[in-house]
């Protein structure tokens, strides 16, 4: 069995596609800002994505149409905690 769960994860998203979403955009977050003395694999940085995800650290919600149109074409927000 996978951990996380897939399907608590996607309850958490909302969406499978608010997940993909979600996830990739806090890992490139997690990438973009991590300290240049470490280097930080893509793959860690999508697992500790996910794990922010289903525990709770990040939260994802969709944005209206209104909302969408001011946030520049972005779909899913990230929320942090």
């Amino acid at each position: 069995m996978l951990y996380p769960p897939v399907n608590e994860l996607v309850k958490k998203a909302g969406t499978r596609y608010g997940l993909i979403i979600a996830s990739s955009k806090r890992a490139r977050e997690i990438i973009d800002t991590d300290d240049d003395m470490i280097s930080v694999d893509s793959s860690v940085a999508l697992t500790q994505a996910i794990g922010e995800i289903y525990d709770g650290s990040i939260k994802c919600r969709q944005l209206s149409e209104d909302e969408y149109e001011e946030e520049n074409q972005e779909v899913i927000v990230l929320d942090h905690d």
